[in-house]
């Protein structure tokens, strides 16, 4: 994306490959293009001697809109596929183990 919001979306699929579930996730290594700004949490973190970034962020690029971010298909096994889309989450946490300090959601309704 060449603007620091490196694209890490989670998707859920079912065995016909139709989607089942979306989380717009990005790793980051700054807070800007964000309408709330993690400065203070920043600061916060570097005052214990704590990186706050990179950070993972779930929410919709350079916009304010408040809504739903972890995206549900609205099926009858809807809570076992958030439940996945969670576990994957983590999942990436993991993953990134060393680069990243927090998970951040913006905008979320």
């Amino acid at each position: 994306m060449g603007t620091g919001w490196t694209p890490h979306n989670i998707i859920a699929k079912d065995e016909n490959n139709n989607i089942l579930g979306v989380v717009p996730l990005y790793l980051k290594s700054h807070s800007y293009g964000e309408y709330a700004f993690g400065q203070s949490w920043a600061n916060a973190y570097y005052s214990y001697g704590w990186s706050y970034y990179s950070k993972l962020q779930c929410s919709v690029p350079f916009t304010p809109v408040t809504g739903p971010r972890i995206l549900v298909h609205n099926t009858s096994h809807k809570d076992q596929v958030f439940d996945i889309l969670v576990s994957a989450m983590k999942d990436l946490g993991v993953k990134f183990n060393r680069f990243i300090s927090t998970y951040y959601f913006s905008n979320c309704k």
